[in-house]
């Protein structure tokens, strides 16, 4: 390898984060997030570059902030960078001293072909090529630069590079028919299923908007789904016919006297509702309940039941007005109570 080579290798894609020295240092537990997180991009950089500029506008170019910021959070992060005398540039010393051994290593392997031997031999050049003698003197390679700073491979041999690569895995690819043909197939799948999903989800939607009590909506979707797409496979039907079913019992029941008889907070949840199987009940079970009613006897001359001596029909009829009155408070009565009552409160005979 030439030394133009070596000046010309690329900084590496990462580096070792020790998270626990860094939440350790007390310089960082100083810092505010906004300068944490300049410092970050500024440690980013100097990995890059190998060191960042001292001025204010440089390091905010680096961090896309204005000079403002940039001048406020210096305070809190400058301690963490070092001056080079030399070159007037900051680089931090921890950063420094990994770049620097990686770089030792990757010429190590770029310059022996990256075969390296036995182990024994390797770290043994390893170990040569972190001391001074073969950083600093070793065909003169580093002259100018400092501390063994690598410049960065030009940008078009890397996108080369990326562009052959790219091509190789293009032509293996082409090469093989069959894996295309699964690929399109296993697309193909999950376009339908994205489809089916999104269609069963505006069904639930539907249904879960006309259902009498609107609590607990993603519970009530999942279980509208859920069941949809179970009518829609146990009655072989289409999707859309399962949802337009399941959307019909929906407002059946919504409409029905059970409902309008059952006060707002006693009604389920529409998820309870679903996985219950209700949407399966007749519309018979979805009648008002029964209330029981005392039983009121006819009128029966000559039988003393009370104070008032024998049970007349005005009587009768005073005792279930006041029950039905009742009944009819509570929303519970029933529609033949209710036409009596009716009937009842129009005759003259209708207590006040």
């Amino acid at each position: 390898m030439t030394d133009e080579e070596l000046r010309r290798l690329p900084a590496l894609g990462y580096y070792k984060w020790h998270w626990q020295l860094y939440r350790a240092n007390r310089r960082v537990q100083r810092m505010d997030y906004i300068a944490k997180g300049l410092y970050r991009e500024l440690l980013d950089e100097q990995w890059v570059d190998g060191s960042i500029p001292a001025d204010m506008s440089g390091l905010a170019d680096i961090c896309g902030c204005p000079v403002s910021i940039m001048t406020e959070k210096w305070p809190q992060i400058e301690p963490c960078f070092v001056k080079n005398e030399v070159t007037g540039r900051l680089y931090n010393l921890t950063l420094e001293a990994q770049r620097t051994t990686k770089d030792a290593q990757r010429i190590m392997r770029a310059t022996h072909g990256g075969s390296g031997g036995s182990q024994k031999s390797f770290n043994l050049k390893l170990e040569q090529a972190t001391e001074k003698k073969t950083l600093a003197s070793a065909s003169n390679c580093y002259e100018g630069a400092s501390n063994c700073h690598i410049e960065e491979k030009s940008r078009e041999e890397k996108s080369k590079d990326l562009k052959a690569c790219s091509s190789e895995k293009h032509d293996e690819r082409a090469d093989d028919p069959q894996k295309d043909a699964q690929d399109k197939k296993k697309a193909e799948l999950e376009i339908a299923k994205a489809k089916r999903l999104k269609n069963l989800n505006a069904w639930a939607e539907r249904c879960h908007a006309a259902y009498p009590r609107k609590m607990a909506k993603q519970d009530s979707l999942r279980a509208f789904i859920k069941h949809v797409s179970k009518l829609a496979k146990d009655r072989k039907i289409s999707d859309d016919s399962a949802g337009s079913y399941m959307l019909g019992r929906v407002e059946a029941y919504r409409d029905s006297p059970m409902v309008a008889a059952t006060p707002a907070d006693k009604i389920p949840y529409p998820a309870t509702w679903a996985n219950a199987g209700h949407y399966e009940d007749s519309d018979d079970a979805w009648q008002a309940p029964s209330v029981s009613r005392p039983a009121i006897k006819p009128f029966e001359p000559g039988i003393n039941i009370g104070p008032s001596g024998d049970v007349s029909q005005a009587e009768s009829d005073r005792a279930f007005i006041e029950f039905a009155r009742s009944q009819r408070d509570k929303g519970v009565i029933s529609a033949h109570d209710l036409a009596v009552l009716n009937r009842l409160e129009n005759s003259n005979t209708a207590p006040n």
